[in-house]
């Protein structure tokens, strides 16, 4: 699945996060709370 919900991205068992088309973290099973943390920090 490809989403830019972080809810329904912490039902994956795998979540891959990319930034400007690079794999930048993989986090196993996660809370979109903790999703939200790596997301804000790609912002700088």
């Amino acid at each position: 699945m490809v989403t830019h919900d972080l809810e329904a991205a912490a039902f994956a068992d795998t979540v891959i996060v990319m930034h400007d088309g690079r794999t930048v973290d993989t986090v196993g099973r996660t809370t979109s709370q903790e999703l939200l943390g790596i997301m804000s920090g790609l912002r700088a």
